[in-house]
């Protein structure tokens, strides 16, 4: 029996906002361009098309799961601080999602006021296995 990964993902990732920290205090302030992967969309699915993997220990249980993975994306693109922060504890769902953003490269940074910054992330990654 083969299987195949249909991966399907939300475009607009969720609860974006643009950090800034003085000495004392961290605040939040809306981006005017959200930090994306890039070439877009259509990118970012050929990049998980190619790259995620429907883990292994959850492979005879059929059933989709999402994941939702936070993450910053500072000035110069690179990525960090990556945590999935909702999603099954067990099956392997996370520490994937996980990986395949680590992996994923620079992202294109937010842009406020004009200028590139540092900005949190929030991506969704929803997993659905489909038997060929």
């Amino acid at each position: 029996m083969k299987f195949s990964l249909l991966l399907a993902f939300l475009v607009a990732a969720i609860g974006l906002s643009t950090h800034a920290q003085t000495r004392d205090t961290a605040y939040s302030i809306q981006a005017e361009i959200q930090p994306a992967f890039p070439g877009g969309a259509m990118s970012f699915k050929r990049y998980l098309d190619r790259n995620l993997r429907y883990p292994y220990d959850a492979v005879w249980k059929g059933i989709p799961d999402t994941v939702v993975v936070q993450f910053i994306v500072a000035r110069d693109g690179t990525i960090s601080n990556i945590e999935a922060i909702s999603g099954p504890a067990t099956g392997g769902f996370r520490e994937e999602a996980v990986r395949v953003i680590k992996k994923s490269g620079k992202w294109v940074p937010a842009i406020v006021d004009g200028r590139q910054t540092s900005c949190a992330a929030k991506q969704p990654i929803i997993f659905v296995k489909q038997e060929e």
